[in-house]
């Protein structure tokens, strides 16, 4: 039977290592990247903001990742006695932009079908809605006279009805608000341009209810859009690692 030698099973744990340390690495450079990259966005970042409004923060994207790429190639590359020269900061420059016109298309695609949105704005996006403490409002808001029985019999809230957010989005809840803002009278209405699942009905008592679902069902398309550019762009930084570390 073959037995490695001593010099393969060397390479073979340093290659170990060497994977070990550049995912631990990737894993950290993802986590500090996306701190600066979601303040960014969300100075830059409005709803319909338009062609500037997309170029400004891709901008900002690129430059985060720019800055990124090329710390971790000063560091761990580059002879740290010697200045970068002019060349290798053109050569980072452009690796850098090619690997980020992932996010580019990305979001080329997004503005031409926001549909796609949907698939990170009902998880993500609802998810986040329920950490930031709003759970019971959603509950207060959408009433169900058959859960709520079950509530009282259990005396827990055992039913998430944060699920219900699925069926806003921004085309459809400024009609449902502006139903809603004539009849704020805290009873049930079962005429609405929006269906809800079971028996639950939209019960509103006041006008700053419905500000908050709006900024709700904001928040979550902030929060979907977020996340597909969040994850591009570590697609693209890690792209542009690889790239540069292969040179």
């Amino acid at each position: 039977m073959y037995r490695m030698s001593t010099t393969e099973t060397k390479i073979e744990n340093d290659i170990k290592k060497d994977t070990t340390t550049g995912i631990s690495v990737l894993i950290i450079i993802s986590i500090l990247y996306s701190i600066p990259l979601a303040l960014w966005y969300s100075v830059v970042y409005a709803h319909g903001g338009g062609f500037l409004n997309s170029l400004l923060l891709f901008g900002g994207i690129y430059g985060l990742g720019l800055l990124a790429i090329m710390l971790y190639y000063r560091m761990n590359l580059a002879s740290t006695s010697e200045k970068m020269q002019s060349s290798q900061i053109k050569s980072i420059m452009m690796t850098t932009f090619i690997s980020f016109m992932v996010v580019l298309i990305t979001m080329l695609i997004l503005g031409v079908n926001s549909n796609l949105l949907s698939i990170f704005e009902n998880t993500i996006g609802i998810w986040f809605i329920g950490l930031m403490g709003n759970s019971s409002f959603i509950s207060e808001i959408f009433p169900s006279s058959v859960f709520s029985k079950l509530e009282e019999e259990t005396d827990t809230n055992i039913f998430n009805k944060n699920f219900l957010m699925t069926r806003f989005n921004l085309e459809n809840i400024d009609h449902f608000i502006k139903f809603f803002e004539k009849s704020c009278d805290g009873q049930t209405h079962d005429s609405t341009n929006i269906e809800l699942p079971f028996d639950f009905k939209p019960v509103f008592e006041n006008v700053g209810q419905l500000s908050k679902l709006r900024d709700l069902v904001s928040l979550k398309r902030t929060v979907g859009h977020f996340s597909w550019i969040y994850l591009t762009s570590i697609v693209s930084l890690t792209m542009g690692l690889i790239a540069v570390t292969m040179k």
